[in-house]
């Protein structure tokens, strides 16, 4: 009972949250930073629990790229800001599908794995520890977002370890996409070439790491598992019609 209670408490923030900021974001994969900044209060404060409600709607809107959050915070705010409100926001939307996950049961994971099929390589951390779980598959950012919460949600993974995890392994994506909205109207400045290299080296650490744990865990799994869809130079699936967000974390 206390379970559906609280779904159906943050269903009902959600929401409310959507009636804020669902016009702006219209369920359209073609969203450019600006088109949010365009919509955002110029109060400050409306701005910063406007940017924290679109967090947390993008959080059920797959299509919607997080690094257009990202970005559009840079446009809107001050570097420092807009660092932190990017921080709280991807702490919020990692967080909502994680809460769904954990109350909605089981047998949801299966109606993921269905929707998309590569999830299912998740199935080779699941012994893993939970707090290295969390941090690696943001950290290498091959699989959705917010299907990856949900999944640990439904795995009922440590709150904590979950949401510490997390943090860091998005943390470098974050803060290199974070410059660039900065710097975005500046094409050319040091700071945006600065941003610019940032990114390169983010998603090529990314890269790197997911081939470092592929090496290492080669002998205990099998490689069908292990290179399943995972290997970024590899194009997607036929049976796939979802965008990955491979560019997500990077």
């Amino acid at each position: 009972m206390k379970g559906l209670l609280k779904t159906f408490s943050i269903l009902l923030i959600l929401l409310m949250l959507t009636l804020i900021v669902q016009p702006v974001l219209a369920f359209d994969a073609e969203l450019a930073p600006e088109d949010v900044a365009e919509h955002a209060p110029r109060n400050q404060t409306l701005a910063v629990i406007f940017m924290i409600a679109a967090f947390a709607v993008k959080s059920l809107i797959v299509i919607i790229p997080i690094p257009v959050l990202y970005l559009a915070s840079g446009l809107i705010f001050k570097p420092f800001a807009a660092f932190v409100i990017n921080f709280a926001g991807m702490l919020v939307c990692t967080t909502v599908p994680y809460l769904i996950g954990r109350y909605a049961g089981a047998g949801f994971y299966q109606r993921i794995i269905k929707r998309y099929p590569k999830m299912q390589v998740l199935d080779t951390f699941q012994h893993e520890n939970q707090w290295f779980v969390s941090f690696i598959v943001r950290a290498i950012g091959f699989l959705p977002c917010d299907a990856v919460s949900l999944v640990l949600g439904i795995w009922k993974v440590s709150f904590p370890k979950y949401l510490s995890g997390t943090a860091l392994g998005m943390l470098p994506g974050l803060a290199a996409t974070t410059l660039l909205g900065i710097n975005i109207s500046e094409p050319g400045s040091p700071g945006f070439i600065i941003s610019i290299i940032l990114t390169l080296l983010v998603s090529a650490g990314s890269f790197i790491l997911w081939r470092i744990y592929q090496k290492a865990r080669r002998p205990h799994v099998p490689e069908s598992l292990l290179s399943a869809g995972l290997d970024f130079q590899h194009k997607q699936d036929e049976n796939s019609h979802v965008d990955y967000e491979s560019n997500e974390y990077n």
